[in-house]
């Protein structure tokens, strides 16, 4: 992952932080794939830092709100605080103290429900030294070209 500038290191320490969190807790990590910006970055597809956390979410859709209590107890665990949320999906704006008026806020944020033509691997992410479930290449370049087709559908 790239860091664009000195301060962005604080930042990138808060979205490892909570990825790590976020793999080390066995039912989010078994329902939610990452994706996105961040994803392709620690994977070392992407010349760029990214300042969000994007996933699928891959479990039943009872099982959203033990989904949004799993982590909001994670967030409370590191101290984030809750900006904002989604009322019915899971969606995330939390925030962490700074000394100036830097970056301070992660969005986490979950699709629900996903494509059903994603596909996902199992990868070891070197950073958080963590094995957490991501969408494949071929998913995340199809998705971006989708995108687009979508908007205006």
């Amino acid at each position: 992952m790239i860091l664009p500038k000195r301060e962005d290191t604080i930042h990138r320490a808060w979205l490892f932080r909570l990825l790590s969190a976020l793999a080390d807790n066995n039912f989010v990590v078994a329902k939610m794939a990452f994706k996105g910006g961040s994803c392709a970055a620690m994977r070392g597809w992407l010349n760029r830092f990214s300042i969000d956390l994007d996933f699928d979410f891959i479990g039943r859709k009872n099982e959203v709100i033990k989904m949004r209590q799993e982590i909001e107890k994670i967030a409370n665990d590191l101290g984030l605080v809750i900006k904002d949320k989604s009322q019915r999906g899971v969606q995330y704006f939390l925030k962490y103290e700074t000394r100036d008026s830097s970056r301070n806020t992660i969005k986490l944020d979950a699709l629900l429900p996903p494509p059903k033509s994603n596909q996902y691997e199992p990868v070891k992410l070197g950073e958080i030294d963590r094995v957490i479930l991501c969408q494949t290449k071929e998913t995340m370049v199809a998705n971006k070209l989708v995108t687009p087709l979508d908007r205006f559908a």
